[in-house]
């Protein structure tokens, strides 16, 4: 009898360690959606490629890109501004953190695109640049940020840290996650946000008091030079307790997000498996940045069962950007953006997309997963492999629902305001 159980475990066990890929979740793992002043992408697992939009960002044929022949599983990606001006303005360049499903490789890559070269919203060609991180390294996480002097990008995942030369196509420093953050148990982001100074993250630890159960925590560390300064506890056992193995793998359950304002040295902290927004402070007043802290201001918590802070993001200094992952308000959106001032509590929304004006136009309810905003631009990634734009607009306009046939996205169109209403300042918002 022990004899047979023990051959069938060691059938049973390559069947257990196989990885599966969820090419239909774009949710998982990190952030696939990414945005400047310049042009919109979207990294698609279900189609080995991306989606991307250029500006001016108005309803028009999006440019697709698909290369079957690369089992890359993209994790996140970011876009890097082009301010040279002795560079094309037909090129765009964006990077990426993936792992190789046959091999469980990591690759690092940067991305250049040629706008003239897409022909009836198909390319059939990019400049890809590769760089092999780690060998066979499965990751649950990868979370990619570029800084805002658009040189350099980071990766924060399970089992490392990376700093990464655009410019020189090359790799800064990379170090193990023990080594880096000084923990001995395992710590994996599920956020990160980052300024020219500093990147703010938030993660599940392994707690060492109880190694069976995970707390969320903040961390901070330093660019130049790259390394891990500091991390709080911000939600504790007695709040929220978290299994161990849970915390290590991937669920959307286990959804973070943060969004950091340097000039207001803030962030804004989003947890929905509690309903809950927490306002960080960043001191880094001390010239001694080993000194530097993260303290929680407020919790703020939104309705029940809503998922309330599933993606959170910064309009301007002193308004913020809160998605509701279930609210269930209409009958054809599952999920909301709200919108409110940032120094008060946030209890009553100063606006909500979407909304009577501003309809989506969809045969079924939808859900928004993910957010970023940008210039006062909403990018929303969907469920069903799909991502809206709902641009900015000048005074005394709104962007409005725009019906096309694209397969991938939907950029809303700009519209007057309805007699009897006015906008008086630029954004995405309703008249």
């Amino acid at each position: 009898m022990f004899i047979g159980i023990f051959i069938f475990l060691l059938i049973l066990k390559p069947i257990v360690c196989v990885i599966i890929y969820d090419t239909t979740d774009d949710n998982a793992h990190g952030v696939r959606i990414a945005g400047n002043d310049q042009f919109i992408v979207y990294g698609m697992n279900l189609a080995m490629g991306f989606d991307i939009n250029f500006a001016p960002f108005v309803p028009a044929t999006d440019c697709v890109y698909v290369n079957q022949s690369r089992d890359f599983y993209v994790y996140s990606l970011d876009v890097v501004f082009n301010n040279d001006n002795n560079t094309s303005d037909q090129l765009f360049k964006f990077v990426q953190i993936s792992e190789q499903m046959s091999t469980q490789n990591i690759y690092f890559s940067i991305i250049t695109v040629n706008k003239s070269l897409c022909i009836n919203g198909n390319m059939s060609t990019a400049i890809i640049r590769d760089t092999l991180i780690l060998n066979g390294t499965h990751q649950e996480y990868m979370l990619l940020k570029v800084v805002p002097s658009q040189k350099y990008a980071c990766v924060f995942a399970d089992t490392f840290a990376l700093m990464f030369d655009i410019v020189n196509n090359e790799i800064i420093e990379l170090k193990d996650s023990y080594t880096f953050y000084s923990y001995p148990y395992p710590i994996i982001p599920h956020a990160i946000d980052v300024t020219d100074r500093y990147v703010i993250g938030v993660a599940y630890a392994i707690s060492y008091i109880n190694p069976n159960l995970a707390v969320v925590i903040a961390f901070l560390c330093e660019l130049q030079p790259f390394r891990s300064i500091n991390y709080t506890t911000i939600i504790d056992m007695n709040s929220f307790a978290q299994t161990a193995a849970l915390a290590t793998t991937y669920n959307i359950a286990n959804q973070m997000s943060i969004a950091v304002n340097n000039e207001r040295q803030m962030a804004v902290f989003g947890f929905p498996s509690t309903n809950s927004v927490l306002l960080l402070n960043i001191d880094t007043t001390s010239t001694n940045t080993s000194q530097w802290n993260i303290n929680i201001m407020r919790t703020d918590y939104g309705p029940p069962n809503s998922g309330f802070g599933q993606s959170v993001a910064w309009i301007d200094d002193k308004t913020v950007a809160i998605l509701l992952y279930s609210i269930n308000a209409r009958s054809w959106s599952q999920s909301e953006v709200w919108t409110f001032a940032v120094d008060i509590p946030l209890q009553n929304p100063l606006s909500i997309f979407p909304n009577n004006q501003q309809i989506l136009d969809f045969d079924f309810s939808i859900t928004f997963f993910q957010m970023i905003l940008w210039s006062n631009n909403l990018y929303l990634l969907v469920i069903y492999n799909f991502v809206i734009l709902v641009p900015s607009q000048a005074p005394g306009y709104q962007s409005i629902w725009y019906t096309d046939e694209d397969f991938y996205s939907t950029i809303f169109q700009s519209a007057p305001c309805p007699s009897g209403t006015y906008k008086n300042e630029a954004g995405y918002g309703v008249c």
